[in-house]
C-alpha cells in the first residue's frame, strides 16, 4: 500500500476558475498559499516564505465550491498529490504538482447580514474523486 497526500491549511490566492472538459465534467482550479515562519535573520530580522499549491476540485463539488469559496479565503484542504506535465509558451516542458481535493473546509467565516446568527465554517466532505481523465483538464 502506498500513501500520497497533502494537507494544507492557508489562503486562497487567486479567484477559484470553474471550467468544464470537452466531455463536460466541471473542474474547479485555485491556488492556495501557505506561508512559514523562518528563523530570525543574524541581524534579528523575523522572516517568513510563501509556497503556492495549486488545487483541483472535480465534478459536482467543484460547482459547490465554486459558489462557497473566494480569492482571500483561509482554508483546510486535504487530498492527493499529482503531477501534471505541459509545454509552456516558451515551448519548454514543465511540471506543476496539483493537490486533488478529497476534502476541503472553509475556515474564513462567511460574513452574516444585520440580526443573522453567525454562520459556522463550511464543511463539504469529499468523497473520491474521479480522475482517470486528467488529460481533459482545460488548464
Amino acid at each position: 500500500m502506498a500513501l500520497c497526500k497533502a494537507v494544507l491549511i492557508g489562503n486562497i490566492g487567486t479567484e477559484p476558475e470553474l471550467r468544464y472538459t470537452p466531455a463536460g465534467r466541471p473542474i474547479l482550479r485555485f491556488r492556495v498559499a501557505c506561508n512559514r515562519w523562518l528563523p530570525p535573520s543574524p541581524e534579528g530580522e523575523r522572516r517568513d516564505e510563501t509556497e503556492w499549491f495549486t488545487v483541483l476540485c472535480f465534478d459536482r463539488r467543484a460547482e459547490l465550491y465554486k459558489d462557497l469559496l473566494s480569492k482571500g479565503n483561509r482554508v483546510y484542504v486535504e487530498g492527493r498529490l499529482q503531477t501534471r506535465s505541459y509545454e509552456g509558451r516558451d515551448g519548454q516542458p514543465r511540471f506543476e504538482i496539483q493537490v486533488v481535493v478529497t476534502e476541503l473546509q472553509q475556515l474564513t467565516p462567511r460574513p452574516r447580514a444585520e440580526g443573522e446568527q453567525a454562520v459556522p465554517p463550511v464543511t463539504v466532505p469529499a468523497a473520491e474523486a474521479d480522475t482517470e481523465n486528467l488529460d481533459e483538464v482545460p488548464f
